[in-house]
């Protein structure tokens, strides 16, 4: 289990999201952060649904320092495992 702080910023089709975690509940705002953030994912929605359910990174661009950057890796492939595409 992965219970340390985050902020993710995604640029989805060009609007700003932010994803924040204190550690134990994470919460998604229709908002650019108001600091930078410890990862910033730049994609479309396609390439980004991809990445979760194919592992591709044809289309998306994830910038931050190392650790966090893969720590966003880790849990985003999660994703693939409890959520399913509609």
């Amino acid at each position: 289990d992965d219970h340390e702080p985050a902020r993710w910023h995604f640029r989805l089709d060009g609007t700003d999201y932010l994803a924040e975690s204190d550690g134990h509940q994470w919460s998604l705002t229709a908002k650019p952060p108001p600091a930078p953030a410890d990862v910033t994912i730049t994609a479309t929605t396609q390439a980004l649904t991809a990445f979760i359910f194919a592992g591709s990174d044809l289309g998306i661009d994830i910038t931050g320092e190392t650790e966090p950057v893969q720590r966003f890796r880790q849990l985003i492939s999660t994703l693939a495992t409890v959520v399913h595409p509609v």
